[in-house]
């Protein structure tokens, strides 16, 4: 049984003109110990996939549809009191923009601490701070900064505090939202490297958010590349980033100078997204595509198997084109 698996899943947002689909029938699985990454430009619904695994989507939010299997239970049943039990314990989040997630008037291995005590109610405190201790060692943060507050950090132990807030229960399952946002790009990898140690340690499964598909494949086992809401392609890393085949797919690779075929012929996807009412079938990418024919716009589109693990959502794709 896979630790995770998300059947159909739908979430909308109240707008000021009705109700705005944010993510739309998306369906993956993951198991234990591996890594998928979610990869595609802001606003595509990565963030919301990743809150609504916690459920903890904002008020203006709904599941419109689908099921979210967690160790063969789904989520989306369980009440508030039986998804407090296993938010943190069980699935754990690290939070983008680690700047503002830290509470500013508490010490740093409090706020850290506070989070074992609660799922650990038989612990000590003195117990609880020498366990955040050791953690904060293994993230590389010094002894003496542990009694900091907040401001006293850079963004760089900022983001190890994060992680550690993270790991502090050993979590199955981790969520990583943009984790190395606003870094320099030294200590995005060092955070990157760090954060593969720990899950190779302590068996993790992670679910990876970023619009930086050169970082996914760096750290990612499995890659979903998502487009306004909807999973346009999804496979293992060797697959989708050799064999792109999804037009969005082999734009985003073409943008980026590392993992281009053709570094010397940069793409830049200038076009903004253009939300358009549309069913449930029809192609999400119809308008910014190169390569749209007449029937992306009026057929019906379903998914097309191109491996047992890879799959293109895109009726001009066939096995025969890759």
């Amino acid at each position: 049984m896979a630790l995770l698996q998300v059947d159909n899943l739908s979430i909308g947002y109240d707008g000021r003109n009705g109700l705005i689909t944010a993510v739309d029938s998306v369906s993956f699985v993951l198991e234990r110990g591996k890594t998928l990454g979610f990869v595609g430009e802001s606003g595509c619904g990565k963030t919301t996939i990743g809150m609504a695994l916690l459920r903890l989507l904002p008020e203006n939010a709904s599941i419109l549809s689908g099921k979210i299997l967690f160790e063969g239970e789904d989520l989306l049943e369980l009440s508030p009191t039986a998804m407090r039990k296993i938010r943190w314990k069980k699935i754990a989040m690290i939070f983008q923009a680690a700047m503002n997630a830290l509470n500013p008037v508490q010490r740093v291995d409090t706020q850290i601490a506070e989070a074992l005590l609660t799922h650990e109610p038989g612990l000590d405190k003195q117990a609880a701070l020498k366990k955040t201790a050791e953690l904060f060692d293994m993230v590389g943060i010094p002894e003496n900064r542990l009694r900091d507050y907040p401001h006293q950090y850079s963004g760089g132990m900022k983001q190890r505090a994060i992680i550690a807030m993270a790991l502090i229960c050993q979590p199955v399952l981790l969520i990583a939202d943009e984790p190395t946002t606003a870094l320099d790009v030294i200590v995005q990898d060092q955070i990157l490297k760090e954060i593969r140690s720990f899950q190779e340690k302590m068996d993790i499964a992670m679910v990876f958010i970023s619009h930086d598909i050169s970082v996914v494949a760096d750290v990612c086992h499995d890659i979903a590349v998502m487009y306004d809401g909807w999973m346009v392609e999804s496979g293992s890393r060797k697959e989708v980033l050799s064999s792109p085949a999804h037009p969005y797919t082999k734009m985003l690779l073409a943008s980026n100078l590392t993992l281009s075929v053709d570094p010397e012929k940069p793409i830049q996807i200038s076009e903004p997204v253009i939300h358009i009412e549309r069913s449930p079938e029809q192609c999400p990418f119809y308008h910014r595509c190169p390569d749209h024919t007449d029937h992306c716009r009026t057929d019906s589109f379903q998914w097309v198997p191109l491996s047992s693990s890879h799959r293109v959502f895109c009726k001009n794709v066939s096995k025969g084109d890759l």
